[in-house]
């Protein structure tokens, strides 16, 4: 059996479209992108190293601190009410944020299932720019800060495992 790489399946796959529950994207064109990606964080000026994982339904980014603002124990009463944070990209560069909570989201890992808040935040690559719900996790013993899961990726990228990050913080 011959193996194709991703970076060939647009050309294999042109003239063909793949279909989800609320949407159809074409494959032509979707650009490219490989399992690690430098993304521009709109709301906290900065870059971080990207792990892209197809296995996640969302978007995760690092978070320590977390602390609700008249905040109650039941979770899902704190939607709307303003989290505050600190994050930290790989480089460690730290950043206090905070923002309006808009769910709380149950989120399956290998470790089981936990709950998450989420806030809205823009994410960008090479000036492209997409707003998506984030959920807050300590990511502190994981070496990337960031997790784009299939919230950012639907119907504009295709992820080439083979792909290493070419551009540097400074190029964005």
């Amino acid at each position: 059996m011959k193996k194709w790489t991703l970076a060939v399946m647009p050309l294999l796959f042109s003239s063909m479209s793949f279909t989800t529950q609320a949407e159809s994207c074409a494959v032509d064109e979707m650009v490219v992108i490989g399992e690690k990606e430098f993304i521009y964080i709109d709301d906290l000026e900065t870059h971080y190293r990207a792990r892209i994982d197809t296995g996640a339904t969302r978007t995760s980014l690092h978070a320590m601190n977390i602390e609700i603002v008249d905040g109650v124990e039941d979770l899902e009463a704190n939607i709307g009410k303003r989290v505050r944070f600190i994050t930290a990209n790989e480089q460690g560069d730290k950043h206090q944020h905070q923002a309006d909570i808009v769910a709380v989201r149950t989120i399956k890992n290998s470790l089981g299932t936990e709950v998450r808040y989420s806030i809205d935040m823009t994410l960008s690559r090479e000036g492209e720019s997409e707003t998506v719900q984030v959920n807050l996790r300590d990511r502190g013993r994981m070496d990337d800060k960031l997790l784009i899961g299939r919230d950012w990726l639907r119907c504009r990228y295709l992820v080439d495992v083979n792909q290493n990050p070419t551009k540097s913080y400074a190029s964005e």
